[in-house]
């Protein structure tokens, strides 16, 4: 757990070094930022490489996958009737650099930690905050765990310029390639609509009571669901819905804070094109509080939302920057608040993340390595 907690210390500090005097000049500031991204995200995916393979509950799963995969020829690969297709192709691609599980892993993290950077940086005028978030909201330790789901929702959270700008078609086509990794992201198909809405306070009521209403029918949509995907009818079972108390409570609390303040906030701005950004972000945070609400019975609809909710990673520092006074003193209070949930989850050992081991001090592993000769 220290190990967490002295890397969420590092993103301050440095944060801090970096950013504490802000410059005149534009492409100054764009170095910084650029750099500060590199820095961090690099010791973020470093951290995550290194880990031991017994760390996170479906690791051992994904290296066991990952050592079937490199095993089969190019052309078993691609004739598989598989729906985690572009999973297979990645896998092989890995397995064509190293055939050690560990591969996968590394691998992995390069991808996530790579296209999550990349999206900050793209999408937020504050990264340190956003980089912050990222951790808070305990996004960077389930990659620990469901990694093979955060490579699809850190690939669709990288299509939001093609939905601002109403590019349909590549957005669609990026869509497919998340969905070939895993099933689960098809429900950033849903977003298509956002791109044509006629943003203003009208629309966001109406379409989030049109929203709750579609969530009534919940029930239908979720045996429908399972009859399509029927590996996924586990998380309907009772024991997956161990994350429903204060931790969920809390985060759901904070979205509603947050929908809440940003819909005041909403005309704090006069760029059009920042304003249409701002509402799309907001509606997407809406469909996570629902999400969330709704995962209250369905586990998997927690899964479902961390395709909406990881946006407020960017979304959260575009709201405070619309608030003038005291702006300093509010990121403090809302990030010591974001400390509970983070906290309870991990003392509650969420993703099986802690203790945090590498695969050079795990000592099982480090033998079998060097009797393979890796080591």
């Amino acid at each position: 757990m220290l190990i967490y907690c002295v890397l969420l210390a590092f993103i301050i500090i440095f944060g801090f070094i970096m950013f504490y005097k802000k410059e005149d000049c534009i492409e100054i500031e764009k170095k910084k930022r650029k750099w500060y991204i590199i820095i961090v995200f690099s010791i973020l995916c470093i951290v995550m490489s290194l880990r031991s393979q017994k760390l996170g509950t479906d690791t051992y799963l994904y290296t066991t996958i990952f050592n079937n995969y490199s095993k089969m020829s190019w052309l078993d690969i691609l004739s598989f009737k598989d729906m985690f297709i572009g999973f297979a192709i990645f896998n092989k691609l890995v397995s064509m650099v190293s055939t050690n599980n560990q591969a996968i892993i590394i691998g992995a993290s390069v991808l996530i930690c790579s296209l999550t950077g990349n999206f900050i940086y793209r999408n937020s005028k504050h990264v340190v905050y956003s980089t912050i978030l990222f951790v808070l909201f305990y996004h960077y330790l389930n990659c620990f765990n469901i990694f093979r789901q955060y490579i699809a929702i850190s690939i669709i959270i990288n299509t939001l310029p093609l939905l601002l700008n109403k590019k349909i078609f590549k957005y669609i086509l990026v869509c497919l390639l998340a969905i070939s990794i895993h099933n689960t992201a098809i429900v950033a198909l849903f977003l298509i609509p956002l791109a044509y809405i006629k943003y203003n306070k009208k629309s966001v009521i109406v379409y989030t009571i049109i929203m709750f209403f579609a969530l009534l029918l919940i029930q239908y949509g979720m045996n429908i669901f399972s009859n399509f995907f029927p590996h996924y009818k586990m998380y309907f079972q009772e024991q997956y819905m161990k994350y429903s108390g204060l931790g969920l409570t809390i985060l759901i609390l904070i979205y509603v804070a947050i929908s809440f303040l940003a819909f005041i906030l909403r005309d704090k701005n006069n760029n059009e094109k920042d304003n249409r950004k701002f509402m799309m972000l907001l509606m997407i945070n809406n469909i996570a509080i629902i999400a969330n609400i709704m995962s209250y019975k369905f586990f998997i609809l927690y899964r479902v939302s961390l395709y909406f909710s990881i946006f407020l990673i960017i979304f959260v520092p575009m709201v405070f920057e619309r608030y003038k006074k005291n702006r300093l003193l509010l990121y403090f209070m809302f990030f010591i608040i974001m400390l509970i949930p983070f906290s309870s989850k991990l003392m509650s050992n969420d993703g099986q993340v802690v203790p945090y081991k590498t695969v050079l001090t795990d000592k099982s592993l480090a033998i079998n390595y060097y009797r393979k000769g890796v080591i």
